[in-house]
């Protein structure tokens, strides 16, 4: 239902992809507790883009595809 992808900078990722190509994703960031960040310094989720595997195929692949290009 959900891929956590390691991208370096899920935040980053995110924007790109929705400026490049209109496509919705969330930063891990933006899902990972606060205390755990706090306590470790480094935010946890900060490297990984969530993907919400939602939709039909036919509008999951083209959306894989833009992915693909943007992390490869």
């Amino acid at each position: 239902f959900f891929l956590w992808l390691d991208v370096g900078d899920g935040e980053a990722v995110a924007a790109e992809l929705w400026r490049r190509h209109h496509v919705k994703t969330l930063p891990g960031a933006y899902l990972t507790s606060s205390t755990v960040a706090t306590r470790n310094a480094d935010d946890p989720g900060q490297r990984y883009l969530r993907v919400a595997l939602v939709h039909e195929p036919a509008i999951l692949a083209p959306a894989l595809a833009h992915l693909a290009a943007i992390v490869t």
